[in-house]
């Protein structure tokens, strides 16, 4: 696929960010260091969402690297412009219980843009399928394309859609154009990677919460 000179454009100031991000993770656990240094080498495929997804996986590492959950969240306008990021920060500095990477973003799409009256250009890239509480948030903010990258058997809502509330379900169903939820295209070996940086903290973590 070639691409135009803007996109060309987006497309380096998207690398420049994840690299700048991967400059700041300071976290010398040995798996961290693994996947910085494979993030920071990993080249571009022309598959389209390849360089939101990898930057979500980014931004989850990140989260990582300061004791939170591996999961990350990018919302882009329709010229595909990165305009919030999100990152999980449920545990630290302090716990707050809805700070997903999804919330994160949305709370800073929806604070700097107060007056915006249609969202159908809009997508967010995550590199964790959306829970419960961020996929009716989504819906409620009619942002029309929801790509996750990595499955959350355990708690991904959109691999269990016909359980959500039919209310939700219509909602999102009777927009113009519907809300669609679902799998980038992207390089395989980044969905590989989002799961695997998931993993990282995943369960040590949710001992923590479980025992609250």
């Amino acid at each position: 696929m070639q691409h135009s000179n803007k996109e060309q454009d987006i497309i380096l100031s998207l690398r420049l960010r994840g690299e700048t991000l991967l400059e700041q993770i300071k976290n010398e656990r040995s798996e961290v260091s693994t996947w910085r240094n494979w993030l920071y080498l990993y080249e571009f495929t022309k598959v389209e969402d390849d360089p939101y997804i990898w930057l979500s996986c980014i931004l989850a590492l990140q989260a990582v690297s300061l004791g939170n959950y591996g999961v990350g969240a990018v919302i882009t306008d329709v010229q595909g412009r990165v305009v919030a990021e999100g990152q999980n920060k449920l545990l630290k500095p302090y716990l707050r219980t809805d700070r997903h990477a999804e919330m994160m973003a949305l709370d800073i799409f929806e604070d700097s843009l107060p007056n915006l009256k249609q969202v159908t250009d809009f997508s967010l890239y995550t590199s964790l399928e959306c829970c419960p509480m961020c996929t009716v948030r989504l819906i409620n903010t009619g942002i029309r394309r929801v790509l996750f990258a990595a499955e959350d058997p355990e708690c991904g809502m959109v691999s269990q859609w016909n359980k959500l509330p039919p209310f939700w379900q219509q909602m999102a169903k009777r927009r113009e154009p519907p809300q669609f939820f679902g799998r980038p295209s992207c390089n395989p070996e980044l969905i590989n990677a989002a799961g695997k940086i998931f993993a990282l903290t995943e369960s040590e973590l949710s001992n923590i919460i479980a025992q609250r």
